[in-house]
């Protein structure tokens, strides 16, 4: 155990901090996310999302579009080095159109991708009526990440997977997710950090997300540079892709911002 000289008023406030975290329940954590990030009756009011932005996959720099619609719906468009992936799930049925591996035909999504899909057009989030969902949550701890306190829950989902979230311990923002799958007896771990949090129609939204493995891959950062919420949405959008693959509406100039540092 460290130890530290006499405690200063800077520690004594962390100290008061950490004790009243520990009154805190998982149910109470979970009800201050919700409410954090905009209260149960605006998220429950979000019939669509459209979110257009930049992706930058190591020296790679493109744009995509994702688009949500309730009840379940989904649709992900990638644009790199002029080529287009189209994914689509429609609640029941989910596609791709691989614009770089593929063959130039949309094809029928594996079990673990329609799986992804399916957690990402959920638009309340794991943490809204999570009971009702069949979630579990389980506050562990609270540690540092970086110079914020969070709290680490671990939530068990009904499909079986469980995931770590650090959620900050005065706003009750999501600052990490951590995730693991098991894919052809293969096993990924993945981190997804969130970050520039603006509002949105009085929804918190994180408009730089950043995500990585542990298989060595560079990691991907989402740069949203529009949100919109309740846009009409046709149903059609979340069909059987074109087979040219659809370029997304908008594109952009490299941005040297988020491209990495020369001998990092």
């Amino acid at each position: 155990m460290r130890q530290y000289g006499k405690a200063g008023p800077v520690v004594w406030l962390a100290l008061a901090g950490v004790a009243s975290l520990q009154a805190e329940t998982p149910e109470n954590i979970a009800a201050k996310i919700v409410y954090a990030r905009g209260g149960m009756a605006r998220i429950q009011n979000i019939q669509t999302e459209r979110m257009i932005g930049t992706i930058l996959v190591g020296d790679q720099q493109g744009s995509f579009v994702r688009e949500v619609k309730r009840p379940g719906k989904v649709r992900m468009e990638v644009t790199l080095a002029g080529k287009t992936t189209v994914e689509t799930y429609d609640g029941a049925v989910g596609w791709k159109l691989d614009g770089i591996a593929g063959n130039g035909q949309a094809r029928h999504l594996s079990a673990d991708e329609k799986s992804r899909l399916a957690e990402e057009a959920d638009v309340d989030g794991p943490f809204a009526d999570f009971a009702t969902k069949g979630t579990s949550i389980e506050a562990l701890d609270k540690e540092w990440l970086g110079p914020s306190l969070v709290w680490k829950l671990k939530v068990a989902l009904k499909s079986g997977e469980t995931e770590f979230y650090y959620v900050e311990s005065t706003g009750y923002y999501i600052l990490l997710r951590e995730n693991t799958r098991v894919s052809d007896n293969a096993t990924t771990k993945s981190d997804t950090i969130y970050k520039d949090f603006r509002r949105v129609e009085g929804i918190l939204f994180p408009f730089t997300v950043v995500s990585s493995t542990d298989k060595g891959d560079p990691a991907t950062i989402l740069q949203f540079q529009t949100i919109e919420v309740n846009r009409p949405i046709s149903d059609s959008d979340f069909g059987l892709p074109e087979s040219s693959g659809t370029p997304t509406p908008m594109h952009f100039k490299q941005d040297t911002r988020y491209l990495p540092v020369s001998g990092k």
